[in-house]
């Protein structure tokens, strides 16, 4: 078994790790339970750097994926995940900045003087934690079809 297709195997298994965490943070905070989304959502976070850390090991240990051996619609494919990917990283970002913002507000905090929160940052959280979901689970998506092509080429 080639070693990138075990790697990229255990990236996408990773990859749909976070991605129910996130989609329980989406539940929970639609439940109202704030402490545990940000929890679930900070998991989800964590992971993220987890891949991104083990991607860089994976490109000195192992290098670049030889693209020249994949066909055009596959590396299409690649292309749209890199893209949702990016999206994910991007709005993702955005949400964590933005949630950070509301953690100490209120929402979480105790403190008979802590502020409450402001509805447009809730807002702009809520909006770009929504398009980072939803990116992420359409780079799962595509993921899983980058993973089917490097297994038909194991052949």
């Amino acid at each position: 078994m080639d070693l990138k297709v075990i790697y990229w195997t255990i990236a996408w298994l990773n990859l749909l790790i976070l991605s129910l965490f996130a989609i329980s943070g989406v539940q929970q905070i639609r439940k109202g339970q704030v402490a545990r989304h940000r929890r679930s959502m900070l998991t989800a976070a964590w992971l993220v750097v987890a891949f991104v850390v083990s991607y860089a090991l994976k490109l000195v240990f192992l290098g670049r994926e030889d693209l020249s051996v994949w066909s055009n619609a596959d590396v299409w494919i690649l292309r749209i995940h890199e893209m949702f990917i990016a999206v994910m990283l991007v709005s993702g970002i955005m949400a964590l900045i933005r949630g950070s913002r509301l953690a100490r507000t209120s929402l979480l905090s105790d403190a008979p003087d802590a502020k409450a929160p402001d509805p447009e940052d809730r807002l702009k959280h809520k909006r770009v934690g929504r398009i980072a979901v939803v990116a992420m689970l359409l780079a799962l998506l595509f993921a899983g079809l980058v993973l089917i092509g490097m297994y038909s080429r194991l052949t």
